[in-house]
C-alpha cells in the first residue's frame, strides 16, 4: 500500500505595489450564470483580453452587456458619492477570495456597508477611489484607468481615506498584508 506524501512549496509574497493602472480590454466576459462567480481554473477569457494590454497594464473586463466585471486576476471596489460598490457576479466573474473577506469582515468591522450590483463605465468614471484586490496581492489602488474610460482619481492620490482605512483593517487583522 502506498503511504501518503504531503509536498509544501513556499514562494515569496510579490512586492506590495503601491498603485496600478488598469485599461479596458474590448474583449467582453460572456454571461453564464452557471459558472458566474465560481473560482474554476478555466482562464481562458483572461487570457484573450491579456492579449490586448499595452506594457505595464492591467486588464479591466467589461461582461456582453457593458458592465464592470473585475480586473484579470483581481477583484474591483469603487467608492462614489460616499458609497462602497462591488460589481454582482451573477452572470460573469470570479468571486475572489479577498473579496469575500473584504465584504464578510473588513467592511462590517468598519461599519461600512457595500452594495453589490451591476456598476457602469459612467459609474466607475464618477468614482472618488478605486481598488483591486486579491488574496496575494491585497488591497491595490488604482491609479488611473485607459482606453473605453479615461479615469484618475481625484487630487492625484491613488490611495485615498476610504481605501487607506480599509487596508489599515486588513492590514491589522493580516499582517501579512502590511504595506
Amino acid at each position: 500500500m502506498a503511504e501518503p506524501r504531503c509536498l509544501l512549496y513556499f514562494f515569496e509574497r510579490p512586492p506590495q505595489q503601491v498603485g496600478i493602472a488598469l485599461q479596458v480590454c474590448d474583449y467582453r466576459l460572456p454571461q453564464n450564470p452557471r459558472l458566474a462567480g465560481i473560482k474554476h481554473l478555466n482562464r481562458l477569457d483572461q487570457v484573450l483580453a491579456a492579449v490586448e494590454l499595452a506594457d505595464e497594464k492591467e486588464g479591466l473586463l467589461l461582461d456582453s452587456s457593458g458592465n464592470v466585471i473585475e480586473a484579470l486576476s483581481s477583484n474591483i471596489f469603487l467608492y462614489c458619492h460616499g458609497q462602497w460598490l462591488s460589481p454582482q457576479l451573477n452572470n460573469a466573474g470570479v468571486a475572489g477570495v479577498m473579496r469575500a473577506l473584504l465584504l464578510e469582515r473588513v467592511l462590517p468591522l468598519l461599519g461600512k456597508a457595500v452594495q453589490c450590483r451591476d456598476v457602469t463605465l459612467v459609474e466607475l468614471a464618477a468614482a472618488d477611489e478605486i481598488f483591486i484586490c486579491n488574496a496575494v496581492r491585497g488591497i491595490i489602488p488604482v491609479e488611473s484607468i485607459s482606453g473605453e474610460l479615461q479615469w484618475s482619481p481625484r487630487g492625484g492620490a491613488a490611495l485615498c481615506d476610504n481605501s487607506r482605512d480599509l487596508q489599515i483593517e486588513l492590514n491589522r487583522l493580516y499582517p501579512c498584508f502590511a504595506v
